[in-house]
């Protein structure tokens, strides 16, 4: 179930790590804090059209604020590869 948040999300850590079915594609794992300091992820598949959006977050690294996140799960605290991301300057 996809939640809309209207949480600020900031970048605490970034790692790649290759695929599990030994194809060669490596996943760009993305990890944030809120602004009450919960911690949540996401995995980003270079292979898939959303991979874009990601790319500013990417760049911009650890520290970076972003809103317009959505959640994928909020129990599991993992963000929505299929969101926009926007930074908050």
């Amino acid at each position: 179930m996809k939640v809309e948040s209207l949480r600020r999300f900031i970048v605490t850590g970034m790692k790649k790590e290759e695929s599990r079915h030994g194809s060669g594609v490596f996943f760009q794992y993305i990890f944030f804090k809120d602004e009450e300091g919960t911690a949540y992820k996401t995995h980003i598949d270079p292979r898939m059209g959303n991979a874009s959006r990601w790319k500013p977050v990417v760049e911009r690294g650890v520290g970076g604020t972003w809103e317009g996140l959505n959640l994928w799960s909020f129990k599991m605290k993992i963000i929505d590869a299929d969101s926009f991301p926007k930074e908050v300057k």
